[in-house]
Parts: structure tokens; sequence; C-alpha cells
């Protein structure tokens, strides 16, 4: 089985005078990873599509700058783990953008460029009814609510409402 990184991709994150990774990628990291920038895209993102990201060639360049910042950051961190009391603030750095990174795609600053994947994104933020684009119904006088008597702005311009944008 391919990845979807390569040593390569990691290694540009690393120091190769502190951190020379192995010829062989840990794909058991990579799947791992791959796992949890699924999951987390998931609310935003086709997961049927995200399946498709298999190997480099279909899997979109910031996804695969995302896994290899979270490889080489548990990469650092288990070489340091035990040598160092206190953190390694490069593996905490790097880790950190790759979760920028995530955080990004799912509030809509970044987008996947190199990909076919529908990014479109519909805020979350509460809408009014009626807005300045829509047409409201008012009620006529003497009708109730909902029922038979309720007209355009058309058939009664001058009727109280609330608008947009407008000072009463």
């Amino acid at each position: 089985m391919g990845s979807v990184i390569s040593i390569g991709e990691i290694q540009r994150w690393l120091d190769t005078q502190k951190l020379n990774l192995p010829a062989e990628i840990d794909e058991d990291l990579v799947q791992g990873l791959l796992e949890q920038v699924r999951a987390a895209l998931a609310k935003r993102y086709d997961v049927n599509r995200m399946l498709t990201w298999t190997n480099p060639d279909n899997t979109p360049e910031l996804i695969r700058n995302t896994i290899s910042l979270l490889y080489a950051a548990r990469m650092r961190k288990k070489l340091y783990a035990e040598e160092v009391d206190n953190l390694d603030r490069y593996a905490e750095e790097i880790e950190n953008m790759g979760f920028d990174l995530l955080g990004g795609l799912l509030d809509g600053t970044l987008v996947l460029i190199d990909s076919d994947i529908d990014d479109t994104y519909e805020d979350p933020s509460p809408s009014f009814y009626p807005s300045d684009k829509q047409e409201a119904p008012v009620r006529a006088p003497g009708t109730d609510v909902g029922g038979p008597g309720w007209y355009s702005d058309e058939d009664y311009p001058d009727a109280r409402r609330f608008t947009m944008g407008k000072v009463f």
C-alpha cells in the first residue's frame, strides 16, 4: 500500500543534523494521521471524496503538508521525549502549524485549491427573516397572523415592519 506523503515531504520540516528520518515511512502512523485529518474535516467535506485520498497524486497538497507537519512533530517528540524534561518547542510549533491548517480548512479561511472537492461553505451564523432582500408579508388590519389577509409590501407600502439598514 502506498503512502499519501513521502519521506522528503516530512524531512523538509526537520533539520537533518537533529533528525534524519529512515528511508522507510511508518505507514501505520501516516494512516492514523490521515484518519485524524479526515475525521476533523468530515464536518465540512464529503467523506466519500476524502476516502479517495490514497496516494500523493489524488491527495490535495495542503492535506499532505498537514500530515507531514504532524508526522514530523510526532517523530521529534518521540526522539526527545526521554532525553529532555521540557517540551520540544520546535515539535510543538510544527504540530501547531498542522492543526492551524486543519482549523483554517474547517472555518473556511483556507480552501483546497488543487482538488475537485466542492468547497462551498454555508455560514452557520443565524439568518433573519425578513431581510432587505426578501419580500416580507405584512398583516392587514383585523386579520389573524399567518391567515388570510397577509399581503406584500406593494399592498401596504407604509406598514410598520422591521427593515435592515434603516433607521426608524
